[in-house]
């Protein structure tokens, strides 16, 4: 019996572990196995039958051949059991390139890919306050999408400017759906046509795949957010029609100076819309948000008192609301497991970190990762231990950009950015950011 992986599952080796991946099983993502799972896992190829995996292990597991045979068989049956694997009566004749990553390279879960920089919004709030109206090539898109296959993607998130926009959208998603990879498609539902969503249904056949609304209130805080009298309106009607063709719609919101009941009023609309999906958010000051110095009433806490709320509330079996909150495990994994491409190829650490590890037209895609991994394995995230007693220790926990961000505009004595100026510097070539 030649024992393997089953469709979409796929192993990641990281320098710090090896996980286990599905993307299009939630909520599994990645898994995190050990070594002797790892090793076992690597030989289900379906040309490797349970014998030759027994010997193939002897070498390195220093124990007899009769009880490692048992061991394997167990392991095996349990992996089957759990519809991991499944085995085939002869050897597969295709080759299944399942191991992905690379014990001494990071390579991103997500990579969110911005398409263009064009929007016909100039929205309060954006973090780009830059746009030079650029739509990535048709050979720069080939170009990036030669690179992912190598990640093992947890997904990928379509985004802008306005990505609706994009003349080869269609051919972009194509190849996404071929790659079985989720994508999250990011959109002020403002501008589009009969075409867009010809192009969306792809969305009904793309596992855990989705388009994510941007919204933020009612029709007046809205409209006067995204400067246009005609933006509430014209999302609310794309947010039907997704409901009408049955693609999957989800809404982003940004906490600004919304009051509670103005949010929990959207949430509730949004739910009789047939959204299944709301992530609440906090402000990041760049871009537009700082250069029309925008205030905030809200932080980390009252962002998971509002949401704990709302959830208590309003989820059900076909309505979420984003509930997982900063703790002192948590980091976003900026430059580790999250890569942000923009429209002239740079890459950066997140969408928000405002420096490039490299382009890939000058620079390999390997050297990118090296020298992303060389730096964030080395810097600390901002956590409640090193930023105990500041006052936006909640607000930095876990967020390089969030802390960044403060030091750089409000605390030019933090602790968290002593504690790590030297990586920062090297990085920047300046002391302040």
């Amino acid at each position: 019996m030649y024992p393997k992986l089953k469709k979409n599952f796929f192993l990641k080796i990281k320098p710090d572990k090896f996980e286990l991946c599905n993307p299009n099983i939630l909520p599994f993502a990645n898994l995190s196995i050990n070594e002797t799972a790892f090793d076992i896992f690597s030989l289900c190829d379906g040309n490797t039958d349970v014998d030759h995996i027994v010997k193939s292990l002897l070498l390195k597991y220093k124990i007899s051949h009769k009880e490692l045979k048992i061991k394997v068989d167990d392991f095996l049956a349990n992996a089957l059991q759990k519809d991991i694997t499944v085995f085939d009566e002869k050897a597969s004749i295709i080759p299944y390139d399942f191991i992905k990553g690379s014990n001494k390279i990071y390579y991103p879960d997500i990579i969110s890919w911005e398409i263009t920089d064009y929007c016909p919004l100039n929205c309060l709030h954006c973090y780009l306050d830059k746009k030079n109206s650029k739509f990535i090539a048709l050979n720069e898109i080939d170009k990036i999408l030669s690179i992912i296959p190598k990640c093992g993607l947890r997904s990928i998130q379509i985004t802008g400017g306005e990505p609706l926009l994009h003349p080869n959208l269609g051919y972009i998603l194509n190849k996404l759906s071929d790659l079985k990879i989720p994508v999250i498609l990011l959109t002020s539902g403002f501008k589009y046509n009969f075409k867009t969503f010809e192009i969306l249904n792809i969305f009904k056949k793309t596992t855990n795949s989705s388009v994510r609304v941007s919204l933020d209130g009612n029709q007046k805080i809205h409209n006067d957010i995204r400067k246009n009298p005609q933006a509430f309106e014209n999302t609310i009607d794309f947010i039907k029609m997704l409901n009408k063709q049955n693609i999957p719609c989800q809404v982003a919101i940004t906490a600004i100076n919304q009051s509670p009941s103005d949010i929990e009023n959207l949430v509730e609309l949004l739910k009789s819309l047939g959204v299944y999906y709301v992530e609440i958010g906090l402000l990041v000051n760049e871009g537009n948000a700082s250069k029309n110095k925008l205030p905030s009433q809200y932080n980390n806490k009252k962002i998971s008192e509002l949401l704990f709320y709302l959830d208590k509330k309003y989820s059900d079996d076909n309505f979420k609301i984003k509930t997982v909150v900063k703790n002192k495990d948590y980091t976003c994994g900026a430059g580790l497991q999250l890569i942000h491409i923009t429209t002239n190829l740079d890459i950066k650490p997140c969408p928000v970190m405002d420096f490039k590890l490299g382009n890939i037209n000058l620079n390999s895609f390997d050297d990118i990762m090296k020298k992303s991994t060389e730096l964030f394995s080395k810097i600390k995230i901002p956590n409640n231990s090193t930023c105990c007693g500041c006052a936006f220790e909640d607000d930095c926990n876990g967020c390089i950009a969030q802390a960044l961000n403060k030091h750089k505009r409000l605390l030019k004595n933090c602790s968290w950015f002593e504690s790590q100026k030297n990586y920062i510097f090297k990085t920047r070539g300046r002391y302040v950011l």
